[in-house]
């Protein structure tokens, strides 16, 4: 056998000659990943046919190469938490399998490539000879690492061709590496030719580095094994000579806790295959741009180290919740000293931690590291105890302080000793934040209390409290605190001394601001400045704006927006405000109050200009809180009401202009929150529904609008148009008018337009065009006021579509004169159209009773799952247990949506001038979300009054809804039925519980589903917490319906998520809705940091109730009152 390896100078595996060069006469230091290769043929470094010499080398590195570019091609990964979906082709699997064994024949028995071709039979659907060739490896290897892990956990162990491809040639970041960083994943999966590899990849800024830095600047890693007070954690060390006096070095943890799942990416997992790997890629990147990549072979104490630290995985105490994996990372951190990894000096077992795991093996004295801090951690960091409840520092609350009865809630969650640390530190920042603007007096105690838990703060919350610490006083060169803090009890007491004596007060705030101006050390005065700024709101507001260019941003936000709800700020004010901030500031203040406040706001032209672009123009300074689609159009809108209220009509109609402008033009995009360019027609009804409200449009300003309109939209925004501005008794007339307005020589006459901005009338005209607009104009002027007239129309036309589209927007709409004027009498009883025109709750609870036989079968028709005679139904007995299940046949997915139009899919590729028939359709036919609106409720309604005939009801309508395979094929018309199951059926629990969910789940997350699709093979797989994420909408729409269903609801739901700590917030928050201000246990034992996550979430709900709480109380004491003689 000859010798191969990889030569990073020639990019390629190659043969090696005898001094374990390459033969292009690269020497053995570049050369690593050897292994053995039938021998060369004779080729050797006399050889002088560069062909003859590459012939041999070449074949099995174009194999390897060929694979790798075929899989980047043919494989493609949506990449989520958990859950995950791979969409490969299983043609070109078939040709992945042709090559490997191509690879083989040149080095048969290699592992990696037979690893390889067992992934590519199984994209090939070939699974059986997949796991026979996992077996051969095995059989050779039986410790082999790769193959056990995938053959042991078959479908979650992600195969090498689903990770990004790597190697030292490398310039860019991966998209998938990209993102891991966003996740703050240091260390990555990649894969290098057909095999899975490490990259430790470290974020940089390239001006932090020094000059010279590249691939050919050494660099090393290193393993540490922690056994910290809150259990062992990993950490690891880059180190890379960019200058060697001061080389760069950062530091990494990684989690050791066994996840339930093996996954590549969990920290026990990785650190398995870092034991099983030779090295790792060290990669240094500024944004996607690589500086440094190269590859780092393992010298032999790492892999002794690595090897020490997997065989105790799974017996070690190790930090086994996050709140716990946190703190050790903290006391670790503090405690050891990363200087000792260094260069040509091999780490010792102690210093690695892992002398206690496999004895120590002394180095030679002269090349022995310094044992690390760690061993014996020094007295000024103590290790944390996540138990331990810090006494709460007394907080000076005088009785006059708006609001004090509200923060006594908040003292008493603080003195709640269950409160978790993590989460006590969070609510003590966030109350530090509060405080800055509306109770400065209470600011000192809180931040007290917050350095006493310092330890436990998120990372994520670091620059938060950095801010605080700089403008609260504390830095490296402590300012004197108690200086700092007698000044803002001055303050407080100068607040309080204004409701009898302005004039003194006024003295007194000038007086403390003159002593704050001489001192010198900056760190605390913009605490001061805010308590400032705040005492003189009653007094006279032009100091408070003067002062907002001291404070900090949270400070000047919520200052500004209990100013403006006490008195509107007048132009001059905004003005004032620019000019003590900086213009792009202001305009985010300005949004800001738009957004929290529907109380008159009277701009200046300069930030009107500024607030319209950041929001929409996409030019100028984006909003500092991004906001998505919907909110922006609801600010925009209250942005063109107040200059239409304040008689700045033209500057109205540009702001309009500008919507309509950003809606024509907007990419898919840009559109993608909102659902696509779907999305682009409601904006533009809401432009134009603008103008017309505020009357800031005239007949010549639109005909210059549709001048430049798209002319595939020019048909709709002309049906809107004419709607919105026809007058009572004038149905009929406009419409004949808008008849002639879409004639085909109408719409061809800008001929210079069509050019310009392409459509062609004549498509037009064929894509139904002038019919849709039509249709579209009688049902607003339906919704608009004047349904009589336009049902009246409609009939006279005998245009069955138009009447339908008038019938369907008037029931799903919420005017019950309109709906009044449809009684259910005259529709048939099993159709949709009868349930929505019942009008009440109780009406439509008799109906479901009745329909249902009391809930002996599913709702018939098409309120529900509509299904034909050759579906078989369960056979069922008294109380709706089932004796027998008979599943119902298979059907298309093309055939289900055509039984239950209420699932209408909109493509995402529609031709432009087929978009507004398409979105049209969507109007002949009534959506499951108008439904199930008013189903759901019916639901809830008949079982509360008679629980077993609707139980059994809903048992039914389970078992008619429940998705068969074919259907499951179909994304979109999956999501929409398991949404509509779980929207509806949660209107009982029970059934919830008992029937959805178990079923969901075993299909679905158990099981998962795999199939095929043209020659594209897919995987489906759930998670847990995906099933309890589906339940959160329900659960905040019984919260108002049925309180106690919504309790038992989440309580379900976080069975699913209870290891889910993403999940568990958001489901406390939604079942404190109600409650009082306290700290709730949740309905279900939870731990570790899913506890602490339901915490967060009941105090996050808490703070928030407070913030609007004291937003009211302190506008109102913020409003000027008489001066007191």
């Amino acid at each position: 056998m000859a010798k191969a390896g990889w030569c990073d100078a020639c990019g390629a595996y190659v043969y090696l000659s005898g001094d374990g060069g390459c033969l292009s006469g690269h020497g053995s230091e570049h050369i690593s990943r050897l292994y053995d290769v039938p021998d060369a043929g004779g080729v050797s470094a006399e050889t002088t046919d560069p062909t003859m010499q590459a012939a041999p080398v070449k074949g099995l590195s174009d194999l390897i190469a060929e694979a790798s570019k075929l899989a980047d091609e043919t494989v493609n990964v949506s990449r989520a938490a958990d859950g995950f979906v791979v969409q490969t082709d299983t043609m070109s699997g078939a040709r992945l399998v042709e090559i490997l064994d191509s690879a083989l024949a040149l080095s048969p028995g290699d592992p990696d490539l037979l690893i390889a071709k067992s992934d590519a039979l199984a994209f090939a659907m070939q699974f059986k000879t997949a796991e026979d060739v996992l077996d051969e490896v095995l059989a050779r290897d039986p410790a082999n690492f790769e193959a056990r892990t995938r053959k042991d956990h078959w479908g979650e162990w992600t195969s090498a061709f689903t990770l990004p491809a790597w190697s030292e040639a490398a310039t860019v970041l991966a998209p998938a590496m990209i993102d891991d960083l966003r996740k703050a994943r240091s260390v990555q999966l990649v894969r290098t030719g057909v095999r899975a590899a490490i990259a430790v990849v470290r974020p940089v800024q390239a001006a932090e580095m020094a000059p010279g830095l590249g691939n050919q600047t050494r660099s090393m890693w290193e393993p540490v094994w922690s056994q910290t007070p809150t259990g062992a954690v990993l950490a690891h060390y880059v180190v890379v000579e960019d200058d060697p006096a001061n080389p760069y070095r950062a530091e990494g943890f990684l989690p050791l806790y066994h996840s339930e799942q093996a996954l590549r990416v969990g920290g026990y997992w990785l650190v398995r295959q870092l034991a099983d790997a030779d090295g790792c890629f060290i990669v240094v990147a500024d944004g996607d741009r690589v500086l440094h990549n190269r590859w780092f072979a393992f010298p032999a104490h790492v892999k002794a180290h690595l090897t020490a630290m997997a065989a105790h995985l799974d017996t070690a105490s190790v930090a086994g919740d996050a709140a716990a994996f946190q703190q050790g990372c903290q006391w670790h951190s503090s405690t050891y000293d990363m200087d000792q990894i260094a260069f040509d000096r091999p780490l010792s077992d102690s210093a690695a931690g892992v002398a206690s795991l496999i004895g120590e093996h002394h180095a030679p004295e002269e090349a022995a590291a310094p044992a690390a801090p760690a061993a014996a951690a020094p007295a000024a960091a103590p290790e944390p105890a996540p138990a331990a409840v810090p006494a709460p520092t007394p907080t000076p609350t005088p009785e006059t302080t708006p609001g004090s009865f509200v923060f006594g809630d908040v003292d008493a969650i603080l003195g709640n000793p269950s409160l978790s640390p993590q989460v006590r530190a969070v609510l003590l920042l966030e109350l530090c934040q509060i405080a800055q603007s509306v109770a400065p007096e209470r600011l000192d105690g809180y931040w007290t209390q917050l350095t006493q838990v310092r330890a436990s703060l998120p990372k994520e919350h670091a620059d938060a409290y950095n801010e605080a610490a700089q403008e609260l006083g504390e830095s490296t060169e402590k300012a004197d605190s108690g200086v700092i803090s007698g000044l803002i009890v001055e303050v407080a007491a100068a607040k309080t001394m204004a409701a009898v004596d302005r004039d003194g007060a006024a003295r007194n705030l000038a007086g403390i601001e003159s002593r704050l101006g001489e001192r010198k050390v900056p760190f605390g005065k913009k605490a001061v400045y805010a308590a400032l700024a705040d005492a003189w709101l009653g007094i006279d507001r032009a100091q408070t704006i003067r002062l907002l260019g001291h404070t900090s941003a949270s400070a000047r936000a919520g200052l500004v927006t209990r100013m403006h709800g006490a008195s509107p700020l007048t132009q001059n004010e905004w003005r004032s405000l620019v000019a003590v901030t900086k213009p792009a500031i202001a305009a985010n203040l300005a949004a800001d109050v738009i957004r929290s406040s529907e109380t008159h706001v009277d701009l200046p032209s300069e930030l009107v200009d500024k607030v319209g672009t950041a929001l929409f123009a996409g030019i100028g300074a984006p909003l500092a809180t991004p906001a998505p689609l919907p909110d922006r159009l609801t600010m925009h809108e209250r942005l063109v009401a107040a200059l239409a209220d304040g008689g700045r009509c033209d500057e109205a109609w540009t702001e309009v202009a500008r919507i309509y402008q950003w809606a024509t033009t907007a990419t898919t995009q840009q559109l993608a929150d909102a659902g696509g360019w779907i999305a682009r027609f409601p904006v533009l009804e809401r432009a134009i529904n603008e103008a017309v409200a505020h009357h800031c449009v005239s007949e010549e300003r639109f005909a210059a609008l549709v001048e430049e309109t798209p002319v595939y939209l020019q048909a709709y925004v002309r049906a809107l148009y004419r709607a919105k501005t026809t007058m009572p008794g004038a149905v009929e007339s406009t419409y004949r008018r808008l008849e002639q307005e879409l004639s085909a020589e109408a719409l061809r006459r800008p001929m210079g337009y069509q050019i310009k901005h392409g459509g062609n009338p004549a498509k037009l005209a064929d894509a139904g065009h002038r019919a849709a607009a039509l249709r579209l104009y009688l049902a607003r002027v339906a919704q608009g006021g004047m349904a009589q007239e336009a049902l009246d129309l409609a009939a006279r036309l005998g245009d069955q579509t138009s009447r339908t589209v008038v019938v369907r927007t008037l029931l799903s709409g919420t005017d019950e004169a309109a709906r009044a004027l449809l009684p259910a009498e005259q529709f048939p009883e099993i159709s949709v159209d009868h349930f929505l025109a019942l009008g009440s709750v109780e009406k439509r609870a008799d109906y479901l009773a009745r329909v249902t036989g009391n809930g002996a079968h599913t709702i018939p028709g098409r309120i529900w799952r509509d299904m034909d005679a050759a579906q078989a139904m369960p056979q069922v007995r008294v109380g709706g247990m089932f004796s027998k299940e008979t599943a119902p046949r298979q059907e298309s997915s093309a055939e289900y949506i055509q039984h239950n139009p209420m699932y209408l899919v909109v493509s995402v590729n529609v031709l432009p001038e087929q978009q507004f028939t398409v979105w049209m359709d969507s109007l002949a036919e009534y959506g499951s979300t108008v439904i199930d609106a008013e189903l759901a409720p019916a639901l809830v309604a008949w079982s509360e009054r008679d629980w077993e005939p609707a139980r059994n009801a809903m048992v039914w309508m389970w078992e008619a809804i429940k998705p068969s395979d074919d259907v499951l094929l179909d994304n979109v018309l999956r999501d929409g039925v398991i949404k509509r199951s779980i929207d509806v059926l949660s209107a009982d629990p029970e059934i919830l519980g008992s029937y959805v969910l178990p079923w969901l789940h075993q299909e679905l997350v158990v099981k998962g589903r795999t199939w095929q699709q043209g020659n594209t093979q897919i995987t489906l797989r759930l998670a847990d917490k995906q099933l309890a994420a589906m339940c959160l909408g329900a659960a905040v729409r019984l919260a108002d319906l049925a309180p106690a269903r919504r309790d038992r609801l989440v309580e379900i739901a976080l069975g699913y998520a209870n290891t889910s700590p993403e999940i568990v917030g958001p489901f406390a928050q939604v079942f404190m809705a109600g409650r009082a201000p306290q700290l709730v246990e949740p309905p279900v034992p939870l731990g570790g940091p899913s506890a602490v996550a339901w915490q967060q979430g009941v105090v996050t709900s808490i703070v928030n109730d407070i913030k609007q709480r004291l937003l009211l109380l302190m506008i109102a004491s913020a409003t000027p009152q008489a001066a007191v003689s």
